[in-house]
């Protein structure tokens, strides 16, 4: 909690604390009223009256808007701290170009996780603050009124809190009796359902029947059981609980009556604070282990490193220049048990490779080491640009995906992928044309184009166009097109392959549909017992 407080804005925090100590002023505030109203007689006059009808009202007021402007600034506080620590979270996710991040398991971390922790981490330390001062605020005031009297209604007011602890392993056991009875239960009625088909054939009825009645009958004992349990231990706590303000309460009454240390209001402002200290000390225990029990997720979901300079980088590049050879140096890689990858083989730009090959060949595998998503177990791939210098070429590639992902918004978020002041207008709209995208989806109006959810508003030949001009929007010197025709018909399949050979950026593709008569390619090869092997 120390780094978000440092995170956090400090005057918020002292703000909070503030209001909280307004707020805590609830108790003292009506054992004034009460203990005050008590001292009210017919001798009183008016004018006595009205000025602790004021006090009263303007004591209350002041406890209300502490405990509202407490809330707003918590409120305030855990909306900065869910800013921070959720974007800290995604990016790291997201930017971690080590793994590949699982969309569902963030989405439930973002939505469910922080949730958890806002509840019973966040809202628990602000609780737990809230409730100590409050105990400190009213016990101090209590103490006032008579000492004596103070404490045996504090030393009473735990007796109730013996029930629960002498409970406790009855409790447990009855509960874990229950828990262990409704597994059995869902073990067996999940067990006949799953064999329902071979329980049918052979007309297994009454067997099941009575079997699933036993099961049920036993469960619901265990349920009563359990529930019984609870009500004794509530009989005993009510009992406890009377005993424990009557007993003080009679005692208070003795002292009014053969001493001049008590009065009968001044007894009922202690009973009111009673409860405002008794209250929040029972609430602390349980604050504590609230927040205990978020330790785990918090290890995994706090993190602290400031990402804000990396994520207004990663997007700016270095003008590159163009690629001239790609040379893969004795690279190995292991697809499985009986399949290694070994390559050597220099490529000389301007290429159109095409490699085919079997599923399961490594074809998509030796595109991911270009694009530098997985490392060779050997080796090196060594890149040189137009002028023989070292190009790092896995930040220069583009991957042609089979599926592309389009999202839910316009055709300019789509193919700028939300970086549209990256690039001009002029540029956009000639990479647009180049793929014939532009007249076909609107002319003027296409940039304004919505692409539906998953582009359900684009056709399949459509979307691998789209994918193709994010690659060349960024000036990308490679392309690696990964089975980007296995989906489309046979028209759609030439448009593509057409753009492909009319850009002037290298291409290898790997493809299960193709022409080997295709002229264009530069080079053919299949893949095979992990090694490039040329065709024709």
């Amino acid at each position: 909690m120390i780094k978000l407080i440092h995170f956090e804005s400090k005057g918020k925090i002292v703000l909070a604390f503030i209001f909280m100590l307004i707020a805590s002023f609830d108790g003292v505030v009506l054992s004034y009223i009460v203990s005050e109203a008590g001292t009210l007689s017919s001798s009183s006059n008016n004018t006595s009256v009205l000025n602790f009808g004021i006090k009263s009202l303007i004591g209350l007021s002041l406890v209300y808007i502490g405990k509202f402007l407490y809330t707003i600034s918590v409120a305030s506080i855990i909306k900065d701290l869910n800013i921070y620590l959720k974007q800290n979270f995604f990016w790291n996710k997201f930017s971690d170009k080590k793994n590949i991040p699982n969309s569902s398991g963030i989405i439930s971390n973002l939505s469910n996780d922080f949730k958890l922790i806002e509840n019973k981490y966040f809202q628990g330390i602000f609780s737990l603050t809230s409730d100590i001062l409050l105990c400190i605020v009213s016990l101090i005031y209590m103490l006032k009124f008579n000492i004596y009297i103070s404490l045996l209604f504090l030393s009473m007011s735990f007796l109730p809190m013996i029930v629960p602890f002498a409970f406790s392993k009855k409790l447990k056991l009855a509960g874990n009796n229950w828990s262990k009875a409704n597994e059995i239960y869902i073990n067996h009625i999940k067990d006949y359902l799953q064999g329902f088909n071979v329980l049918r054939t052979y007309s297994i009825y009454k067997e099941i029947y009575q079997k699933s009645l036993k099961n049920l009958k036993f469960l619901e004992q265990k349920n009563y059981d359990l529930m019984k349990t609870q009500a004794v231990a509530g009989l005993l706590s009510s009992l406890c609980a009377g005993v424990s303000f009557i007993v003080p309460f009679v005692v208070g009454c003795f002292v009014i009556i053969n001493t001049n240390t008590l009065s009968f209001s001044a007894l009922m402002g202690i009973f009111l604070l009673n409860d405002r200290v008794v209250g929040p000390l029972t609430s602390v225990a349980s604050d504590f282990n609230e927040i205990k029990t978020t330790d785990e997720l918090r290890k995994k979901l706090f993190i602290f490193e400031n990402r804000v300079s990396v994520a207004s980088d990663l997007h700016k590049t270095t003008p590159v220049n163009d690629l001239q050879s790609l040379k893969f140096n004795n690279v190995t890689y292991e697809i499985n048990d009986k399949i290694t990858l070994t390559l050597n083989k220099t490529l000389v730009a301007p290429f159109k490779v095409l490699i085919c090959g079997e599923s399961g060949s490594g074809k998509t595998t030796l595109l991911r080491l270009i694009k530098g998503d997985i490392l060779p177990a050997n080796g090196d791939i060594e890149a040189k640009d137009i002028y023989g210098k070292d190009m790092i070429i896995f930040q220069d590639v583009a991957y042609i995906f089979q599926t592309p992902y389009i999202f839910d918004t316009t055709l300019l978020d789509n193919l700028t992928l939300f970086q549209s002041k990256e690039f001009t207008q002029e540029k956009i709209i000639r990479v647009l044309k180049k793929v014939s995208l532009y007249d076909e989806l609107g002319g003027k109006n296409s940039l304004k184009y919505m692409c539906g959810t998953m582009g359900k508003n684009l056709s399949g030949g459509q979307i691998q166009r789209l994918e193709i001009a994010r690659a060349l929007l960024r000036d990308k010197k490679v392309l690696l097109v990964d089975e980007a025709t296995a989906n489309l018909d046979k028209n759609n399949s030439k448009k593509i392959r057409d753009l492909l050979f009319n850009t002037p950026v290298p291409v290898i593709e790997v493809a299960h549909h193709y022409n080997l008569n295709d002229k264009r390619y530069t080079d053919k090869f299949e893949l095979k017992n992990g090694k490039l092997i040329p065709i024709g």
